[in-house]
């Protein structure tokens, strides 16, 4: 059997690996407060442990039996059945994972507007807002009344 050296130096990946997951258990301490995005940054660390899980279980063990693919193993079809499915696996739940991740950030990242906005936002354009300029095709310029908030925003036509 030829020695696989593509493999070489993967191991020093386990540090990115436990960078994700301290990172995506921070993401859902941070998103505790919004359902949606909690509940999806949860998914998505359950998904990266899985994963790991998975490794340390099926992957591992037949990376050690073979002296990562270096030497045959005993019953090398099922072993190598075993490590790839397993690899198959973990890259299905880390990809469940990457996609929870961006859905709870877009998520987190669009809070929903106080139903007064909609409202401002009807009739901004026609009449100016306590004193403000009329809404430009550059720019609108909305404040509401119930909970004065305001929101400014700019087209791309402004660079």
């Amino acid at each position: 059997m030829l020695l696989q050296q593509i493999y070489r130096g993967w191991a020093l990946f386990g540090s990115l690996i436990v960078a994700a997951l301290a990172a995506t258990a921070l993401q859902a301490l941070l998103l505790r407060h919004d359902r949606g995005g909690f509940r999806l940054s949860l998914f998505a660390l359950l998904c990266l442990v899985a994963a790991q899980a998975l490794f340390w279980l099926f992957t591992f063990p037949i990376n050690v039996a073979s002296a990562n693919w270096s030497k045959m193993p005993e019953d090398f079809e099922a072993k190598r059945r075993q490590w790839e499915y397993s690899h198959a696996a973990g890259a299905v739940l880390t990809g469940a994972a990457f996609l929870a991740l961006i859905l709870s950030l877009s998520k987190a990242a669009r809070p929903e507007a106080p139903p007064q906005a909609t409202l401002a936002v009807a009739h901004a354009a026609r009449r100016p807002a306590r004193g403000l300029p009329a809404a430009s095709p550059r720019g609108l310029f909305i404040v509401g009344s119930g909970d004065e908030f305001g929101v400014f925003l700019r087209t791309a036509l402004e660079g």
